[in-house]
């Protein structure tokens, strides 16, 4: 990713959200740092279910 870095940068908006799952953890870091916003989605471990707490809470 950051070997295209610009080109990367030129596909986002100021506004844009990246949703990221877990394969992309290591890279929170670095998108932060270059100012991006993100997001990454919750996990049930072990569970059928989130609670209504865990559901419900924002994901930003």
């Amino acid at each position: 990713m950051l070997n295209n870095e610009q080109q990367v940068l030129s596909w986002l908006r100021d506004d844009n959200v990246l949703v990221l799952d877990r394969g992309f953890r290591d890279t929170i870091n670095t998108l932060l740092r270059l100012g991006l916003q993100v997001a990454m989605s919750s996990f049930l471990h072990n569970a059928k279910q989130f609670s209504a707490y865990e559901a419900n809470r924002p994901r930003l």
